[in-house]
C-alpha cells in the first residue's frame, strides 16, 4: 500500500492566506506539505485517475514515510489522513504512469 497526497499550490495557498508548502523532508513526513493536504491510499493492483484541478492547479507526491518501532521491529510507515493511521510500506512500488494532454 501506498498513501498519494495531493498538495495545492503556493499560489492557492497564498491566495488563501496560508503560507507556502513545508519544504523540510522530517516536517512533511510528519505533517505534511500544507494543513489543506488530501490523501488516496492506494492498495496494490490501484488505479489513481485524477483531472481537472486535481491534475491542473494541485501537486501530488508521496510523502517521505516515517519511521516507527513496531512489535516486530522497525519499519518505514505512511500515514493516511492522521498521523496516528499507519500503513507499513512495502519493501518495493511499481507504478505506471499514463499522461496525455489535451489539444
Amino acid at each position: 500500500s501506498v498513501v498519494t497526497t495531493f498538495s495545492p499550490s503556493d499560489a492557492l495557498l497564498g491566495a488563501n492566506g496560508l503560507p507556502p508548502r513545508r519544504r523540510d523532508p522530517s516536517e512533511v513526513g510528519l505533517r505534511s506539505w500544507s494543513d489543506l493536504d488530501i490523501d488516496a491510499m492506494c492498495q496494490p493492483r490501484t488505479l489513481l485517475h485524477f483531472a481537472g484541478d486535481a491534475r491542473d492547479s494541485w501537486l501530488h507526491a508521496i510523502r517521505p514515510g516515517v519511521e516507527v518501532d513496531l512489535a516486530d521491529g522497525a519499519a518505514v510507515c505512511d500515514w493516511w489522513g492522521q498521523t496516528d493511521y499507519l500503513v507499513r510500506r512495502s519493501p518495493s512500488r511499481i507504478s505506471i504512469v499514463l499522461a496525455f494532454a489535451e489539444g
